[in-house]
């Protein structure tokens, strides 16, 4: 049975809720949200997903919320969704990262190796600026840095984006199509 959610407070992507002890151990072993004076707080994504994976339900000012209320907002939330129930399924840690950026980024973690990782919708596109800027920050992190492209049918693939010196690239390995 899904547990109780109670939303206390709502600001940009980052949501406040109120719920029982039990479910906050549940969230924390999940890894899900962070605990703070017997509170939880969620990112959009973060409540998004146990809405829709109806591990619980939530209200607002005596509202019932539904998972795709949540996402009407926020550009791309879909495609960042995706990605995340994706990496959840692989049984990967997640950490949503939303600050200090346009585009929406993945702390994660499995068996050891640690991950930036960018949901980009097919088709969309990353100015090389911004991109060289994750590259820095994932390496800062001791992380590599992944694309999650997802399809029009909303599968994923990754790949993996690396830096290099362009001037290093000696004459005799680039060739002509």
């Amino acid at each position: 049975m899904p547990e109780m959610l109670r939303i206390v407070k709502r600001s940009g992507r980052r949501f406040v809720v109120v719920c029982s002890p039990n479910m906050s151990r549940k969230l924390k072993q999940l890894g899900i949200g962070e605990s703070k004076n017997g509170v939880v707080e969620l990112d959009v994504l973060e409540l998004a997903y146990l809405l829709w994976s109806r591990k619980a339900v939530a209200t607002q000012d005596d509202c019932l919320l539904e998972w795709l209320d949540l996402l009407a907002n926020h550009d791309d939330a879909a495609t960042e969704l995706i990605v995340y129930i994706d990496l959840l399924k692989r049984h990967c840690r997640v950490t949503v990262l939303s600050e200090k950026s346009k585009l929406v980024r993945f702390l994660v973690s499995k068996s050891g190796e640690r991950f930036m990782v960018i949901p980009l919708r097919e088709g969309s596109s990353i100015e090389s600026q911004e991109l060289i800027s994750h590259v820095r920050e994932a390496s800062l992190n001791a992380c590599k840095l992944l694309l999650a492209l997802v399809d029009s049918r909303g599968s994923v693939v990754y790949y993996e984006a690396e830096r290099f010196d362009a001037n290093s690239v000696k004459h005799s390995q680039a060739r002509e199509l």
